[in-house]
């Protein structure tokens, strides 16, 4: 079937990963190449496979290879397949990291299964699932290209504390500042950064080389 989309799970929850694989293979046109503990594992299974997955749904959170590191050696050893993160960590600093890293998309583990295929048809027709969409919606027009101004050094510690899954309240305790302190930051630095919230916030600071 020439539109099959081969695909690999790399999830440590058994349970989990096989659920999925049944409602998977429901589907005409997904085929199941590999099932996967980590990203050892899968990197084992599939060296000297003659068919490679199209889309690797891929966990964060895993014993021995986790789903950064697994990204990083699939992206060095399999430039053309896509990795479609499924995973609980659905906070922005989660997100930003991992589309900084190029995944075609970023599931929440609580979606539907319909959602999961649409995502993989998604990726083999487009090569993504919404995450242009996403990075649009939150890094003004041409913000890409233009350098960054200077940042203090308060302004970067304050930075760097977004890049964290902290609140703003947090924030401001570990800070030993106030909620209109946090609020006076955010404003500067979403306008120096050109970006409209703490995700594009993420984002830009992770992929600009800032620390």
């Amino acid at each position: 079937m020439t539109n099959t989309i081969h695909i690999a799970i790399i999830d440590d929850h058994v349970l989990f990963r096989e659920g999925l694989a049944q409602l998977l293979s429901h589907y005409a046109d997904i085929d199941i190449l590999v099932e996967a503990d980590n990203g050892i594992d899968f990197m084992n299974r599939i060296e000297g496979a003659d068919q490679l997955p199209d889309v690797c749904i891929l966990d964060i959170n895993m014993p021995l290879m986790n789903g950064h590191d697994t990204l990083q050696q699939i992206n060095a050893s399999y430039p053309d397949t896509k990795i479609l993160i499924l995973s609980m960590f659905d906070n922005d600093y989660c997100r930003a990291r991992m589309l900084g890293k190029g995944v075609a998309g970023y599931l929440n583990k609580g979606v539907n299964i319909e959602e999961v295929y649409k995502a993989l048809v998604a990726i083999k027709e487009t090569g993504n699932y919404n995450t242009g969409v996403l990075l649009e919606s939150v890094i003004m027009p041409h913000s890409q290209q233009a350098g960054i101004p200077y940042i203090t050094d308060d302004e970067l510690v304050f930075l760097k504390a977004c890049c964290s899954q902290l609140s703003f309240a947090e924030i401001a305790h570990k800070l030993n500042i106030t909620m209109p302190d946090v609020e006076g930051y955010k404003t500067v630095l979403y306008s120096k950064l050109q970006v409209t919230d703490r995700f594009g916030l993420i984002y830009r600071a992770l992929n600009s080389g800032l620390f």
